[in-house]
């Protein structure tokens, strides 16, 4: 299938990742594709979400931020087209197929600029938003509205914050402004109040919260000295893992068969809410840095 045959009218399936990243990946073919479903998917279910799909109701369908794990994914049609940036994926990358693994940026600017290219147009009312994104994602931390753009993105849920900032305002208003502002006291009293555990063998630990996910895990990491955190949010049970150092935690994450991300940021699902299975991921994850890095032992 050739992309540039696809119309503004096509029918689009939007499968990305369910995070302030992959929604806005949604959002920028949202911009451009006037027919279009979009879906948010872990890097655990995305396989499972094609395999339901009725590929014969779609034109397209794009996979953004996330990328399949199995082969017999993206056999089923050569109507999917791959857009992501984790270095994992770097594996099934195949232009001829549609499938771009480019790592550097985030899932959203990568996205952005292959619809521009694509279909020769500017969606230059997204440039702030998507700059925003690229800066949380890749864990930068240059602009202080990045961070509350993610902290919007889980308090709308993914429905929400698509339909808030589809047309690019970043604009806070007034409401979200004080909803930022008490959060900043809850996330103070919430740190204070952490329950800590510490791996055994490496300079890292475990954290379960059930809200400041990213910024419990960053704190943690700049000024408790911890090489990673592995955060679980307890509603979801989905485990954050967020690295400092000379390390890759998302291809880590993938060769373990874990999980998946980038080089500081990555996670894995537990919604089984298996403890045992649970602590043989953490044991098979301490092993093998303990093993390969010695820096991080204790």
């Amino acid at each position: 299938m050739n992309p540039k045959t696809l119309t503004r009218d096509s029918r689009i399936l939007s499968i990305s990742h369910w995070d302030f990243d992959g929604v806005t990946c949604s959002i920028v073919l949202s911009n451009y594709f006037r027919n279009i479903k979009c879906i948010s998917c872990t890097f655990t279910n995305v396989d499972s979400i094609i395999e339901k799909t009725n590929v014969s109701d779609y034109d397209a369908i794009f996979i953004t931020d996330c990328y399949p794990k199995q082969a017999e994914s993206l056999d089923k049609t050569d109507k999917i087209i791959v857009l992501d940036h984790h270095p994992a994926s770097q594996s099934i990358f195949n232009a001829d197929r549609n499938i771009y693994s480019i790592d550097g940026v985030c899932g959203a600017l990568l996205t952005k600029n292959w619809v521009e290219a694509t279909y020769n147009i500017k969606l230059s009312n997204l440039d702030n938003l998507v700059r925003y994104a690229n800066d949380y994602d890749l864990w930068i931390h240059n602009w202080h509205k990045s961070r509350f753009i993610n902290e919007l993105f889980w308090k709308y849920g993914d429905t929400k914050f698509r339909m808030r900032f589809m047309n690019g305002d970043v604009k806070l208003t007034k409401w979200e402004l004080n909803f930022l502002r008490e959060r900043r006291k809850e996330f103070a009293e919430t740190y204070d109040n952490l329950n800590v555990f510490e791996f055994g063998t490496i300079n890292a630990c475990f954290v379960p919260v059930t809200q400041f996910l990213n910024d419990i895990a960053d704190a943690l990491l700049s000024k408790d000295g911890y090489k990673m955190v592995l955060v679980q949010n307890a509603r979801s049970k989905h485990i954050s893992v967020r690295c400092r150092g000379d390390i890759d935690i998302g291809n880590v994450l993938d060769t373990l068969q874990l999980g998946g991300g980038h080089a500081s940021a990555g996670g894995f699902s537990n919604k089984e809410s298996n403890m045992d299975k649970l602590k043989l991921d953490f044991k098979k994850l301490e092993t093998y840095l303990y093993d390969n890095y010695p820096d991080w032992r204790k």
